[in-house]
């Protein structure tokens, strides 16, 4: 057994770096609404992590997470 595979890491598919297990941790993402906050929300969600949502722009974070919601990424 490799100390990747003792401390939960995972190789990345396409080769990059090796990437912790983060299936049913929580993660507070800002900036979700757009651009890279929902980048990586998206990102996180994929992984299995539990998803808060959080930006100054209500109406766009609404649409996002509606966005997140109908992928089956996110629940509200």
């Amino acid at each position: 057994m490799t100390q990747s595979e003792v401390d939960g890491n995972q190789k990345d598919p396409k080769g990059g770096k090796a990437v912790k297990d983060l299936a049913g941790k929580i993660a507070f993402v800002t900036g979700a609404a757009s651009g890279i906050g929902l980048g990586i929300a998206t990102a996180l969600a994929q992984a299995g992590v539990r998803v808060m949502l959080c930006d100054i722009e209500e109406a766009a974070l609404a649409l996002a997470a509606e966005g997140l919601q109908r992928t089956n990424l996110i629940y509200a």
